[in-house]
């Protein structure tokens, strides 16, 4: 192969301007894909691009010589999958190479080809090109070439049982699991991805799997149980089966998202009607509370302890808690106070009594009275002070004011007649008494007062 000393392996270098400075350069030996001279960015082509080479082989390109690469990584030239040159124009052609030679041309290359740029599917293909003398002369190869009267060492064979095509000639023997998925729990809310356990096959490299899910009841909530099965068949329909139970189960009691904050309520008012939330992974959450007195105070005082309990179909729960501290700071209440009443120290008074009532217990009520003396005699003012008092030492006060008054004459028992004396006569003196409503028994005086009616008679 002629080789300029200008040019290299790869037409990456190569600028058609040198050509009328360095003509021989135009006839430079080089391989490639797509490009023939140095790539345009702007029309989205790259740089040729060489393998590592476990067998030399670009050195003895460039001396001139033929070569062969022949090794066990197969090492050559590529462009990535990214550049246009690539790609096949309209007439299904991709540049390989520029070969410039005075002798007899002949070569093999083995090309990895992507088919519509699927690399999935891609297909290997072998371009001879040059002396149709030379070529593979074994019938039984796979590269028979009935043209080549020179064996060039390219025959190739399928391996025992295959065609070239590599497929197997025959297959009485089912593929096989070589692994088998454990029965599992997972969660409600778990990704049941499927992962398909691996297989093998006497003949066949390229199996084929599914699968099938049958689904089962669970006995709570949303649960159930997942019966998936794998299937592995081969190319000539055998096929083997795995089978195992995932169990989809609630685990996970319900979360509480909102709970109500603890509180002081006064005795006897209710308490806050603030309900909690709760949320669960799986199933609906039924929310229950007890209470607890954890202290107890005075009356019916304390601290009460709300515990929340949030439970889903599965039976998991979980507890909150809010704390109430009762306190008692209200006055009991003393209704059906006595009015204020004035009487006299003889009447029949029955001193009643008010009612006292607390909303935080029991309450005692006392009486305590006092009297201040009024202008006469057994005439004074009575100050009846009630008290009630709860259990946590709230008390009220009320009062009433009885006036005792003296509005009676005292009454005089043993009074004598009037009588008609003749002058000269002792006047007896008769026992006179008095009764008071308030002052009881009093003494009685008298005075004489005489009055003259005529010569022959007065009056005392």
């Amino acid at each position: 192969f002629y080789q300029s000393p200008n040019g290299g392996v790869f037409p990456n270098g190569i600028n058609p301007v040198l050509f009328d400075f360095i003509p021989e350069i135009e006839f430079d030996s080089w391989v490639t894909i797509g490009i023939d001279g140095s790539p345009s960015s702007a029309e989205g082509q790259g740089s040729v691009q060489g393998l590592p080479e476990p067998q030399p082989w670009s050195s003895v390109f460039e001396s001139g010589n033929g070569f062969i690469i022949n090794d066990i990584i197969g090492s050559g030239w590529f462009v990535n999958p990214d550049v246009t040159n690539g790609i096949a124009g309209d007439d299904n052609k991709v540049l390989l190479a520029q070969l410039t030679t005075n002798g007899e041309l002949s070569g093999e290359f083995y090309v990895q080809v992507f088919p519509e740029g699927d690399n999935i599917n891609q297909e290997r293909v072998t371009l001879t090109f040059g002396g149709s003398q030379c070529g593979c002369t074994d019938i039984t190869a796979c590269n028979f070439s009935p043209s080549a009267i020179i064996d060039d060492e390219s025959c190739y064979y399928p391996e025992f049982g295959y065609g070239c095509d590599d497929v197997c000639l025959f297959d009485n023997e089912a593929p096989q699991f070589t692994e088998f998925p454990e029965d599992m729990n997972v969660s409600c809310t778990a990704d049941i991805s499927v992962v398909m356990p691996a297989a093998t096959d006497n003949c066949d490299q390229d199996l084929t799997f599914s699968y099938t899910d049958s689904i089962v009841d669970g006995t709570c909530g949303e649960t159930y149980d997942i019966i998936r099965s794998y299937i592995v068949t081969d190319d000539f329909g055998q096929s083997d089966t795995a089978t195992h139970v995932i169990h989809v189960v609630d685990e996970q009691a319900p979360v509480f998202t909102n709970v109500p904050a603890d509180a002081t309520v006064e005795c006897g008012d209710p308490l806050p009607t603030a309900q909690p939330v709760a949320v669960d992974n799986c199933n609906g959450v039924t929310i229950t509370f007890t209470d607890e007195m954890t202290t107890e105070g005075c009356g019916n005082s304390g601290t009460l302890l709300r515990t929340w309990s949030a439970a889903d179909a599965c039976g998991n729960i979980s507890t909150e808690t809010t704390v109430y501290t009762i306190v008692d700071t209200t006055d009991p209440v003393i209704s059906s106070v006595p009015a204020d009443v004035t009487i006299g120290c003889a009447a029949d008074y029955d001193f009643p009594m008010p009612v006292a009532n607390d909303a935080c217990g029991s309450v005692e009520l006392t009486e305590e009275s006092s009297a201040v003396e009024g202008a006469c005699a057994n005439s004074y003012t009575l100050i009846r002070t009630f008290t009630a008092i709860d259990d946590c030492g709230n008390f009220s006060q009320v009062t009433q004011t009885i006036s005792v008054v003296d509005e009676d004459a005292p009454v005089f028992s043993g009074l004598p007649a009037d009588d008609t004396l003749e002058c000269g006569t002792e006047i007896l003196t008769a026992t006179v008494t008095a009764e008071d409503a308030c002052a009881g028994t009093i003494e009685v005086t008298f005075t004489d007062v005489e009055s003259i009616l005529d010569d022959c008679q007065y009056q005392m």
